[in-house]
């Protein structure tokens, strides 16, 4: 466990997700996250790597986007989502599939989730940008493109690459006893919101009787991080939490998409 803080205090040190960090305010949430994980939370079995036509179908018994996308991605997405995405599918998807393939491959993922978070992110335009100062594929910050390595935030190649990185790394910090299943839906919500923003999150789910690392239960809790009564209690303030549970509905959405489609 004290090798699982170091590595979570200096990832959040060197800004993945959040401004600032000092020592106190790590141990601070340190102490939350042992709180939960020796509470009843900590008790979930661990689910076997490399499933990932069920990746998302065994997360907390959540919705079925993996084993039935046509019912799941209808609870999410509009038709004019669905045909967007199937025109994506066909005039860009062969122009990156092979990067995606790549970074999955290095970093043991399935590329399949990389594409997903990639189209959510930027409908895989290498271009996009949002007024938020994310750039590419990936939507990565400047900051957070230098501290991946990435060189040239434009080219395809190094975005998808570290884009990658960072799923993994958030996946990597984690609570161990989870699934991986659950461990990546965890870690998409920290790539969309920052994972300062979401250990308020597991803070006040725990503080609820709530269990911070069941998506079911998180995502009704994600949405209170923009109310007062709950962010004026947190450590990083107020976040657009109710963007973090579409960002990762519609992200196992488009992952069902690109799995049933995969031949």
């Amino acid at each position: 466990m004290m090798s699982k803080m170091r590595q979570l205090y200096l990832n959040l040190k060197k800004n993945r997700g959040v401004r600032a960090l000092n020592l106190g305010l790590f141990i601070s949430m340190s102490i939350s996250l042992i709180h939960c994980e020796g509470s009843q939370y900590g008790s979930e079995r661990k689910q076997s790597p490399h499933f990932k036509n069920r990746l998302f179908s065994q997360s907390n018994n959540d919705s079925d986007f993996a084993s039935d996308s046509k019912e799941g991605t209808s609870q999410v997405l509009s038709d004019k989502d669905i045909s967007i995405f199937q025109k994506r599918f066909h005039s860009r998807l062969a122009d990156y599939k092979p990067h995606f393939k790549k970074a999955a491959s290095h970093f043991n993922l399935p590329w399949e989730l990389v594409a997903a978070i990639s189209y959510q992110e930027s409908q895989w335009d290498p271009q996009a940008r949002s007024f938020t100062g994310v750039q590419g594929l990936m939507q990565i910050t400047k900051s957070t493109a230098k501290d991946l390595g990435i060189e040239d935030i434009h080219n395809a190649e190094e975005n998808i690459f570290g884009g990658a990185k960072y799923i993994k790394q958030l996946i990597s910090l984690m609570p161990d006893h989870l699934g991986e299943a659950d461990r990546i839906v965890l870690a998409l919500a920290a790539y969309n919101l920052g994972i300062g923003h979401l250990f308020d999150a597991f803070k006040i789910a725990a503080d609820l009787g709530k269990n911070p690392y069941n998506w079911n239960h998180l995502k009704k809790i994600l949405p209170k991080l923009s109310e007062e009564a709950f962010y004026q209690q947190t450590q990083f303030g107020s976040a657009r939490g109710h963007e973090t549970v579409a960002f990762v509905e519609r992200t196992k959405a488009f992952y069902s998409f690109l799995i049933q489609n995969n031949h």
